[in-house]
């Protein structure tokens, strides 16, 4: 009798976590919910990583293991390569360097079931430091009336209000999504990039589905100098990267007004000028969204009035949010 597939595939991808690998594989060990295969993946680790998942391997019920001879360059290429070998139905990139509480994947996959219209289901995060302990600081901001509850977003909407203006999914480890959604997305040019794929991802995946958020703490997203994210704040490689997949989105939505695009431009003057620090870095960045995007530092000050008439105007990103189409349940 052939073996049934898993409900849930786990990717796995690595690249010199060793510090944080134990916790995180022993984190999958503690889930309530157990339908699931694992695949775990090392992109040519220089540490001893490749020695905890090959211990690891055999303490899972169904797990596999492959090992890049080459560093594959981009994050995001580990997660094509976990998706293609993926027989669940629900997949979660578990990174290596976060933790996940013990009924994440049964919360998620509970609203997933519940709205077979949605596309992502994502927990709140709570922030740890390299010693795995809880940061104060809020990078959920839910309200008060959010807090504790489920909201579900038109997908469509939410990557126009949301996900215009940012990565509001900030960490994988948060997610679970479908496959069969993600295996929709025609172009995997997401995978190429070192800094901000993901970004570009979740924005296609939820133009293909409904998004939902749940609004508690289930995902610990830990904080260290060796983060994609912070590494791409020591040079301009991450705004090269977001005036890129800007202008990708720009092309996928229909009909944005002239203004909201200026004042989105102008959050992109301002991060430039604010995360790099290199002079010569900065003014190749500034050109590139010149050429890009037509951006320019009169946009700048465009996003500076709307951001002081924000209770008067829809163009800025935090009414946006406030007005994407949602549902809380």
């Amino acid at each position: 009798m052939a073996k049934k597939d898993p409900l849930v595939s786990i990717i796995v991808p690595n690249y010199n976590h060793e510090r944080y690998l134990e916790q995180r594989l022993e984190s999958i060990l503690a889930q309530t919910f157990r339908d699931y295969e694992v695949i775990l993946l090392d992109d040519a680790s220089t540490d001893y990583s490749v020695d905890i998942l090959e211990a690891y391997k055999g303490v899972f019920e169904d797990a596999t293991l492959c090992i890049n001879s080459k560093n594959s360059g981009s994050p995001f290429s580990q997660w094509i390569n976990g998706l293609r070998q993926a027989k669940g139905e629900y997949c979660w990139i578990a990174e290596t360097d976060d933790v996940a509480s013990a009924d994440f994947l049964s919360i998620c996959l509970h609203y997933l079931n519940a709205h077979p219209d949605s596309a992502v289901c994502y927990t709140g995060s709570c922030l740890i430091d390299e010693q795995g302990r809880n940061s104060t600081k809020d990078i959920n901001h839910w309200t008060p009336q959010e807090r504790g509850r489920t909201i579900l977003y038109d997908g469509k909407s939410y990557a126009e209000h949301c996900l215009y203006w940012k990565n509001y999914i900030i960490n994988a480890s948060a997610c679970v999504f479908r496959k069969e959604t993600a295996l929709r997305i025609a172009n995997y040019d997401w995978g190429q990039y070192r800094y901000c794929g993901d970004w570009l991802f979740w924005f296609r995946l939820a133009r293909l589905g409904n998004v939902i958020e749940v609004c508690q703490l289930k995902n610990y997203f830990r904080q260290h100098q060796g983060k994609a994210t912070v590494q791409s704040n020591h040079g301009n490689g991450g705004v090269l990267e977001d005036i890129k997949i800007l202008e990708l989105i720009e092309q996928e939505i229909s009909e944005l007004k002239i203004l909201k695009k200026r004042v989105r431009r102008g959050v992109l003057y301002r991060k430039i000028m604010r995360c790099v620090p290199e002079k010569s870095a900065r003014l190749e960045a500034f050109s590139i969204l010149k050429k890009q995007l037509g951006g320019s530092r009169l946009d700048y000050y465009i996003y500076k009035v709307a951001s002081i008439l924000k209770l008067f105007i829809k163009t800025h990103a935090k009414n946006e949010r406030k007005n994407c189409k949602k549902l809380i349940v």
